[in-house]
């Protein structure tokens, strides 16, 4: 079976950008991945109903809510987030969890 231009591409950029060597590493070298990819929301969502941030054990939490007396709470955790942090998607996905709940 032939492999797609999207395969190939991939693997390009894959390469050029040196992220199979950072995964070959022992220990992997997080900071190193995560530079390119952590993104911080704007927007008047996120300034208006982003409560706080806090660092647990090397990590940033942020809280995104409505009121913050509510009995409610939802923790979302994203795919990937052992390696990357926060991406553009994963806020926009944060966003419409905190609306409808």
């Amino acid at each position: 079976m032939t492999q797609s231009i999207t395969y190939y591409i991939t693997l390009l950029v894959i390469r050029l950008k040196g992220i199979k060597r950072i995964f070959s590493e022992n220990p992997i070298n997080f900071a190193k991945l995560r530079r390119e990819v952590i993104h911080l929301p704007g927007g008047r969502f996120f300034k208006k109903y982003l409560l706080r941030r806090f660092e647990i054990s090397d990590s940033t939490i942020s809280e995104i809510g409505f009121d913050e007396n509510s009995e409610n709470l939802l923790t979302f955790i994203h795919v990937g987030a052992f390696v990357y942090g926060p991406t553009k998607p994963h806020w926009e996905t944060a966003k419409e969890i905190a609306k409808i709940c």
